[in-house]
């Protein structure tokens, strides 16, 4: 079900098994069975941080660390079972290198929407969550976490994670994963691609182009 690259191997990932591939001195390609019964069903939720692969299985989250895969997240089993295994395979997956935090945007809902962001704070092992935050896709861009976004009126957008939708005071909360905004403008987290245009338009929107801006 995917594919990741870890140390010096790639790991190759089946819903309910794990390889892992090296090579020889001559460069010849060895794949080596790392777990049976423990595999990953979603791709795009399966990320590298700093010396520990996490990804998503049906029974929580896991991570391997170069020789065994172990749960990461068996402290919250409770509310693991709120998370709908039937969409599971749409989680998707981003960190914050700042505050040393992994996202994962899960469907905890009714339908296949990812409603739910369980956050791994990893320096303290500990799991916090926000709900009702809908994300559709992750990424990021000289460093900044860019994510795909689906709000209450129906549209969708790309914004950055970590600023709130509007330049309003907010306080930091290590639940909610807010921060602290300075109070005033009208500027969102909305990202524009560029050029800006300051006599016309604004931005635009050239999805090709590698400039791009907060409006």
């Amino acid at each position: 079900t995917g594919m990741a690259s870890f140390a010096d191997s790639v790991i190759v990932f089946k819903p309910s098994s794990m390889w892992q591939i090296t090579a020889l001195a001559s460069g010849e390609p060895v794949l080596t069975k790392i777990d049976n019964g423990i595999g990953s069903v979603a791709p795009r939720a399966t990320i590298t941080a700093y010396d520990t692969l996490l990804f998503v299985n049906e029974q929580g989250i896991y991570g391997f660390d170069g020789s065994r895969a172990t749960p990461v997240s068996n402290k919250i089993n409770r509310m693991w079972q709120n998370v709908s295994t039937e969409w599971l395979s749409n989680a998707v997956a981003w960190r914050d290198e700042a505050s040393r935090r992994i996202m994962f945007a899960l469907p905890a809902g009714t339908g296949s929407e990812l409603d739910t962001v369980l956050i791994f704070h990893y320096a303290g092992g500990g799991f916090s969550a926000v709900e009702g935050r809908k994300i559709t896709a992750a990424g990021s861009y000289l460093g900044m976490p860019l994510l795909g976004s689906r709000f209450e009126d129906g549209s969708s957008d790309v914004v950055i994670d970590g600023l709130g939708y509007s330049l309003e005071a907010r306080h930091a909360n290590p639940v909610t994963g807010l921060r602290t905004i300075t109070e005033g403008g009208d500027m969102s987290s909305r990202v524009r691609f560029g050029p800006f245009d300051q006599s016309n338009a604004g931005w635009n929107y050239n999805e090709s182009m590698e400039v791009f801006g907060i409006d």
